[in-house]
């Protein structure tokens, strides 16, 4: 699924460059999406400052959310029965998508001091990077949070498949490789270009390779080991602006990438 500033989300099959649907229902630019386990419906997030939830198969609005400050970023809860929605206004807004008539947050992370650039679930375990420099995890079962100020405002964290290690990319700075349980910094990926965007890093086979965007139209693969990039993944010269924004990557060899008006499937 891809969402963008022609205000619509749509749905792919990737392999064929085949279109599959349009949805329609935001009146700004879509920041972000994602579906459920079982792909029947999805959720996206808008500079509209509202938050939907949709059929995949009818591409009925099931719920829409309002909020006061346009959201960045989204995701699902545990079993999808709640979606966590941070916004510009540095509040992590949870909804509970099973109470037909409830319609205001059942609860509002509200520690942030600026605005909310990634947000992520793993089990119990809610992890969210802020322009404000800081990394909060909070764990919903022992009902603490843990904050680990860094140098650089944050752009994104991603989440490796046990849940200790942490990818968080930072504005004009290294990509950073983070052990959530010691507190510290194991290694520093440098080779990318990042100065004024906010980009996008991944895990990718299994967690074994590192991925990130860049400002200069190309996709930069690490290894896990190494500081420095194994791989550039060059993007066609006549696609403008060259800011690789978004990387994505599934459980198999397969990586897409969003580039201005276009999407890239590569095989790593």
């Amino acid at each position: 699924m891809t969402c963008g500033s022609d205000r619509t989300i749509v749905l792919w099959r990737p392999i064929k460059a085949l279109q599959l649907k349009q949805y329609r229902g935001h009146s700004a630019e879509v920041t972000d999406c994602q579906a459920k386990s079982d792909n029947s419906q999805f959720v996206s997030c808008s500079n509209d400052k509202s938050l939907i939830s949709w059929d995949v198969e009818t591409g009925k609005i099931l719920r829409r959310f309002r909020n006061l400050a346009p959201f960045n970023t989204i995701f699902y809860g545990h079993e999808a029965s709640t979606v966590f929605a941070g916004s510009a206004d540095g509040t992590v807004k949870v909804y509970d998508l099973r109470a037909v008539n409830a319609w205001e947050p059942i609860q509002t992370l509200a520690d942030a001091r600026d605005s909310i650039t990634s947000c992520k679930i793993n089990k119990h375990l809610i992890f969210t990077t802020s322009l404000d420099r800081c990394l909060r995890i909070y764990d919903i079962r022992k009902g603490q949070l843990f904050v680990d100020k860094f140098h650089k405002q944050l752009n994104s964290v991603s989440v490796s498949q046990d849940a200790r290690l942490l990818l968080i990319g930072c504005l004009r700075s290294d990509i950073l490789l983070f052990d959530r349980q010691e507190g510290r910094i194991l290694r520093e990926y440098s080779g990318n270009e990042n100065k004024l965007f906010r980009l996008e890093s991944s895990f990718a086979l299994k967690d074994s390779l590192v991925v990130c965007g860049s400002e200069d139209a190309k996709v930069y693969v690490w290894d896990y080991q190494s500081k420095n990039p194994k791989l550039a993944l060059k993007h066609p010269e006549n696609v403008t602006p060259t800011v690789i924004q978004s990387v994505s990557s599934d459980t198999l060899d397969n990586l897409m990438t969003a580039c201005a008006g276009y999407i890239f499937l590569w095989s790593i």
